[in-house]
């Protein structure tokens, strides 16, 4: 946990809980598969790796004519993760 930055407390339980839209459940549940395989640089996580895209969507039965929009959502979802990563990192930093 230490070498993203994080400790036991930010894994304490909350009363933030988030919701998913039906129509972007497929995307978060091919986020959840894709959880392992996050690509790294010198600065952390830099993006999903996607060469196992193919072998999450058959696992999770994701229909070949939704995979462009799933994707997209996929993206959205990516994104906004490293976003927050990023924010948290800052904050951290701000307060050492």
């Amino acid at each position: 946990m230490a070498v993203f930055g994080l400790t036991e407390a930010d894994f304490e339980a909350t009363d933030n809980v988030g919701v998913c839209w039906p129509e972007h459940a497929d995307a978060m549940h091919v986020f959840m598969g894709m959880q392992s395989q996050w690509n790294h640089g010198f600065d952390g996580v830099t993006g999903l790796n996607y060469s196992s895209l193919n072998a999450v969507y058959s696992g999770l039965r994701i229909k070949e004519e939704n995979r462009p929009t799933v994707f997209h959502q996929l993206q959205v979802i990516e994104f906004e993760t490293l976003s927050l990563i990023s924010d948290y990192k800052k904050s951290r930093k701000a307060s050492n």
